[in-house]
């Protein structure tokens, strides 16, 4: 490769890194600043909890479970919290999410150049770059961390820990950094168990395993008995909570556990279930509304299987973290058969972005096949790109264009304008713990509101809302029987 040839390719990563750092940065942590939307239901619910915190008390339990009736620990509430406490405003609560999404794009460039140091420096910058910069355009992802949710850190957090892991293998630190580096690596499991259940069935069993495998190599127990000292401690507010409440949030996780693994299935059922689970993330997250799915599914086995042929070559911590974890999540699968949701894969949805680029781009020897790879690559993730921009394109439109959906500002100006001790009326749950929110924390005036509009009471109609993530904004209509009694660009608010 000449000289001139190599720069061109270091120039080229550049400008991807810089652009995917760029886009990412409006996508991510601008535009929810900009409009914030997403105020409603579990946030507006999580923002009276973290009022309460405010005031002094202890969260010993983290968000509710939708399946099995049990509770997270509280970590997560502990880290958005001291955000809430700087600002009235309900964006404070989305400063961890936005910048924990913006983070995890060079964090994963990061991950992506370390894993695989067995390529040369300039193409392994171009790998890192363009698996950023695809990673940057996911919609999935932008969406779930758009908004204060549990589930949002968990691919940040995730990669820190593996990253974490592989120095910790190496063992190139002094005694004092390595403690420092277990008690942290315990301490991201603890938190990793309070985002969402995925992390808290999967990461404690995927530690112990990984932990087992190092004491093997290194003959070292303690660096992984601090990690898990750490863990047990950093949850004390939740094992405090627990012994008063007699362990019934614990014994209700370990229901759970023992109920699902009691239902019987077929080897091949398991196997078809687990596989359809990782494959369903291209339908589901890269290629939306395209018929790739075959397309997607061989290129993602192919490059696995690439990544399989050159396992002595990987990071030996990486490989060790990465496969163990993955492992436990296909075994936890095994038992858990309902309908798997965007974030039940926050473990397996960066999967694609770290294989396959780097599948296209180094398993070629010829020039010939590194032009065929270049030209499969460019295609495959220009498709998905597509695909996805469709949707941040209504995204966008739904936040700052001219259909835009109402925001925290305009509910917060429309109370403003509704007289003090009115009746608002709302049928959408959702939005009724918004407005109440709004109504006691920012503009400080009390209000009745109820689920049935009758004589008297008012009513706030947004011109355009957004019912289904995969659409554009749609116009809503006045309702008859009702006065205007204001109206603005984005909302009319009618009385009854």
């Amino acid at each position: 490769m000449t000289f001139k040839n190599t720069s061109w390719q270091h120039v080229l990563s550049i400008a991807i890194i810089v652009l995917a750092l760029t886009i990412g940065f409006w996508i991510r942590i601008l535009l929810p600043l900009i409009s914030y939307t997403q105020f409603l239901g579990d946030q507006a619910e999580h923002a009276f909890v973290y009022q309460t915190m405010k005031t002094g008390n202890i969260v010993t339990l983290g968000p509710g479970s939708s399946v099995g009736g049990y509770n997270l620990p509280p970590l997560y509430y502990w880290s958005v919290a001291p955000f809430v406490f700087l600002t009235s405003d309900p964006r404070g609560q989305i400063l961890l999410n936005i910048a924990c999404s913006f983070a995890t794009i060079p964090l994963l460039m990061y991950f992506v150049y370390r894993m695989y140091s067995f390529i040369p420096q300039k193409p392994r910058l171009l790998i890192a770059g363009v698996s950023g910069l695809w990673w940057t355009f996911l919609y999935q992802e932008i969406l779930v961390n758009a908004k204060e949710w549990n589930t949002g850190p968990l691919v940040l957090v995730l990669l820190l820990w593996y990253l974490l892991f592989d120095h910790l293998f190496d063992n190139k630190w002094n005694r004092k950094k390595q403690l420092i580096g277990w008690t942290a690596h315990g301490i991201l499991i603890a938190y990793m168990t309070s985002l969402h259940s995925v992390g808290l069935f999967v990461v404690p069993l995927a530690a112990l395993i990984i932990y087992s495998i190092y004491w093997r190599y290194k003959k070292d127990i303690v660096g992984p008995l601090v990690a898990i000292a750490s863990s047990i401690i950093v949850l004390t507010p939740y094992w405090a909570g627990e012994f008063k409440r007699g362990f019934t949030n614990s014994l209700s996780i370990l229901d759970t556990v023992f109920s699902s693994a009691s239902e019987t299935h077929t080897a091949f059922a398991r196997l078809d279930h687990i596989l359809g689970s990782f494959f369903e993330i291209g339908p589901f997250i890269y290629f939306i509304d395209i018929p790739f799915t075959n397309i997607f599914s061989a290129l993602f086995i192919l490059a696995i299987a690439w990544f399989a042929s050159n396992y002595s070559r990987i990071s030996k911590g990486l490989l060790i973290a990465l496969t163990t974890t993955t492992a436990v999540y296909a075994f936890s699968l095994m038992n858990y058969w309902q309908v798997q949701f965007v974030h039940y894969k926050m473990l397996i949805i960066f999967f694609p972005v770290i294989f396959i680029p780097a599948f296209l781009l180094a398993f070629a020897e010829s020039k010939k096949l590194k032009i065929t790879g270049t030209v499969i690559l460019i295609i495959f993730c220009g498709t998905s790109i597509w695909s996805n921009l469709k949707q941040i394109n209504w995204y966008t439109q739904s936040m700052i264009g001219k259909q835009r959906i109402v925001n925290t500002q305009d509910i917060k100006t429309a109370l403003v304008a509704i007289p003090e001790f009115s009746t608002i009326c709302t049928n959408d749950y959702g939005s009724k713990r918004a407005y109440e929110y709004l109504a006691q924390f920012s503009v400080k005036k009390q209000f009745a509101f109820s689920d049935n509009c009758t004589p008297g009471s008012y009513e706030i109609i947004p011109h355009y809302v957004r019912t289904n993530s995969y659409a554009p904004p749609q116009h809503m209509e006045i309702k008859s029987g009702a006065v205007t009694f204001k109206q603005d660009a984005h909302l009319t608010i009618v009385k009854w």
